[in-house]
């Protein structure tokens, strides 16, 4: 008879969720996945300095089963340190609210064979959606006509609103697309990342690796997916059901 499921109390909500050697290409670097877990058993005991038994508790997980994730997390980070690969905080994990722990949990189970634990974590931010219509989820990041931006504690939004892309050369000037936003001058998507300095997380239907690196880089996360309608992405998003499908990433250009 298969052990009763156990959830795993998580807390931390990082500010960045991707790490990589300075002046490599994303799609060049081995990727290294850290699981929401680990990163918080490092918080506890490396940054927190608490014991294995007092993080243990926190975590609501076995001494034992703490050690087994926090020396996995070690093993990791330095991995990716001392090698040179990037290191990206598992954005799938993504976000149940510990308030009805009762009943919810995350999407992702325990590590160990012999462990089936939850993880539970809580998103408090905003998140952008890419848009042409306000209906739809879109896809090339500089074309679409705006962004709707849903602010988000826990399973409720508490806000929305309509953003106007006025931040890329395709929407200011599509004739001249070529020229200004190319692949080569090193375009750094300065404008969309300042317009959506506020949102943690970018939800659209597809974009160029160059994008998602340089938003990566300032701390916004972008999600791609196949969801047609914004309202099943965040609701997907709220729920922790929502993947980001990589193959929606296009490696021939930057958009």
């Amino acid at each position: 008879m298969p052990r009763p499921r156990k959830y795993r109390r998580v807390c931390c909500n990082p500010s960045a969720y991707y790490f990589k050697p300075r002046g490599i290409p994303v799609y060049e670097l081995e990727e290294i996945l850290l699981e929401h877990d680990e990163l918080e058993s490092l918080r506890l005991a490396d940054l927190l300095s608490l014991s294995h038994e007092e993080a243990a508790k926190e975590m609501n997980v076995s001494r034992a089963t703490f050690g087994r994730i926090v020396e996995k997390a070690r093993r990791k980070v330095a991995d990716g340190i001392l090698n040179g690969k990037a290191i990206r905080i598992n954005e799938n994990n993504l976000f149940q609210t510990n308030k009805k722990r009762d009943r919810k949990m995350s999407n992702v189970e325990g590590n160990e064979s012999t462990v089936n634990e939850g993880i539970q974590t809580t998103f408090m931010g905003k998140i952008a959606v890419a848009t042409n219509d306000q209906i739809r989820v879109a896809g090339h990041l500089g074309k679409c006509r705006s962004f709707m931006i849903y602010e988000i504690d826990g399973e409720k939004i508490v806000s929305k609103e309509l953003r106007e892309n006025v931040f890329t050369h395709h929407r200011m000037h599509q004739h001249q697309q070529h020229e200004h936003h190319g692949e080569g001058g090193g375009h750094s998507h300065s404008q969309l990342i300042d317009g959506l300095k506020d949102c943690k997380y970018l939800l659209s239907s597809g974009g160029g690796w160059r994008v998602v690196e340089d938003l990566r880089q300032n701390n916004i996360t972008t999600l791609f997916t196949s969801e047609n309608l914004i309202e099943d992405a965040v609701n997907k998003f709220i729920k922790g059901e929502l993947k980001n499908e990589d193959g929606l990433t296009c490696q021939d250009n930057g958009h």
